[in-house]
């Protein structure tokens, strides 16, 4: 059985976030979008998978004002660990790099990129 963030844990890490790195707290969009990507992260099998949905979700949905990119980071780092999944990312640097063109990479990508710390287009 999996363990699943909840959204007072997203906002927690999002205010950690904040404190930690500057920006503006608030919502930019709806909380509830949150629910939405959970439900499609339990419907989906396999934990690094269910992981490279939630962060590229949350990265995508820019549920808040600022630090959208490490609160989800931090929150799918989470995930991971709960699930007793390792993440094999160890460039703090390189994942801001990888996290910022998210867009750019395929699901599939996304998620080797989680399970083994790199991306075939990406050694």
């Amino acid at each position: 059985m999996s363990w699943y963030p909840t959204l007072e844990l997203l906002v927690w890490i999002h205010d950690k976030m904040i404190e930690k790195f500057g920006g503006h707290k608030g919502v930019r969009r709806s909380l509830d979008l949150f629910n939405l990507i959970l439900k499609d992260v339990r419907l989906t099998d396999g934990t690094y998978r269910k992981a490279a949905i939630l962060l590229t979700r949350l990265i995508t949905a820019h549920i808040f004002e600022d630090a959208n990119k490490r609160t989800a980071y931090t929150l799918t780092k989470t995930f991971l660990e709960m699930n007793r999944a390792p993440m094999r990312i160890t460039d703090e640097e390189e994942a801001l790099k990888f996290l910022r063109k998210i867009r750019e990479y395929h699901l599939d990508q996304v998620e080797e990129w989680l399970k083994h710390g790199r991306t075939k287009e990406r050694p």
